[in-house]
């Protein structure tokens, strides 16, 4: 049994939970700490497009509790543009970045572009190895020979052994309700965008190290 589980969701800093999820009147510099007093972690997406300021996080120290976490994505960069390859001055920065954190950190994802596919896997264990080991990790793949047969088999165990978790990109919600051929008319829109957007991809039930990651896509129309 897991003795605690962190709950958080993509992004915190969203204009429209302004009084919703947040008192309305919470000024946007005060949405993380306003956040915080909800939910225990977040993902924080935007790493995948700019590595932060160092002043910026600074601030977000500042405005979370020891026992919040942040788990960030690499920078695309170094994950689909250099495909791991030759990335090591881009990761040092990013991580040189993220270690004032470094208490506060959930599992730092290296999300893969489809394109990175099994016979690449031992670009991926050696970038693994090159990672700063205060950090824990986790990988996101989303080629589909990763989800079946030797493929699987050698990247949860290289992951295994290396003691990172494979993190699963659950979509299976906002993809059932356009099964076979459903009418997308009349959806939600935040349902056909997800739909448009996210991959097909199975959602195994795997667990390769110490904390176990599931980004769970939900469909905004739950069932009675």
């Amino acid at each position: 049994m897991l003795s605690r589980v962190y709950l958080g969701l993509p992004v915190w800093n969203r204009p429209d939970w302004a009084g919703e999820l947040f008192p309305a009147s919470t000024p946007a510099g005060e949405r993380l700490a306003a956040y915080a007093r909800i939910f225990n972690a977040v993902e924080g997406n935007t790493t995948f497009y700019a590595t932060p300021p160092a002043a910026t996080v600074e601030r977000w120290l500042a405005q979370t509790g020891p026992e919040f976490r942040f788990c960030f994505k690499l920078p695309r960069s170094v994950t689909h543009d250099r495909m791991l390859v030759n990335a090591g001055r881009e990761l040092e920065a990013f991580m040189a970045v993220l270690e004032p954190l470094a208490s506060r950190l959930g599992p730092v994802l290296v999300q893969l572009p489809p394109r990175f596919g099994p016979r690449q896997l031992p670009v991926l264990e050696d970038f693994v190895l090159s990672l700063p080991p205060w950090a824990p990790y986790a990988v996101e793949v989303r080629h589909l020979g990763f989800f079946a047969g030797a493929a699987q088999v050698e990247l949860d165990a290289m992951l295994a052994e290396l003691g990172v978790d494979r993190a699963i990109l659950d979509t299976r919600g906002v993809h059932e309700p356009f099964a076979a051929g459903a009418d997308p008319g009349g959806a939600d829109p935040a349902l056909l965008e997800a739909h448009q957007r996210k991959p097909v991809l199975p959602a195994p039930a795997i667990v390769t190290g110490r904390r176990p990651v599931l980004r769970y896509v939900a469909n905004p129309e739950l069932a009675a």
